[in-house]
């Protein structure tokens, strides 16, 4: 058998020995981690009345850690607002960021 040491890229027809091979992936550096982008721009809150999941909610990251605004956006749902049957909760139960239960 004859080996040849001699192999040509195909993408310009170079040989081995045309050919930088100072550069290697072997030697870069590992890639950086970023949180900012891997994080979402919103996040969707569970709606629960009486810890039965009712509703979803997706809003702006930003805004999933203010009580007030997450509790009148799930109040004015629908699906929430035939569970409650116009009354109103006797106790709010809120996650920052995941969840508000409304217990009647």
């Amino acid at each position: 058998m004859v080996y040849s040491s001699s192999w040509t890229s195909q993408d310009d027809g170079k040989t081995a020995h045309q050919v930088d091979l100072s550069w290697s992936i072997h030697l870069q550096s590992w890639p950086t981690y970023d949180a900012r982008q891997v994080t979402e721009e919103t996040v969707e809150i569970l709606i629960q009345v009486d810890g039965k999941l009712r509703d979803k909610l997706s809003i702006a990251r930003d805004k999933s850690h203010n009580q007030k605004e997450v509790e009148r956006l799930a109040l004015i749902s629908e699906r929430v607002g035939k569970f409650l049957e116009g009354k109103s909760p006797k106790k709010t139960i809120f996650v920052p960021g995941r969840l508000i239960n409304f217990v009647i």
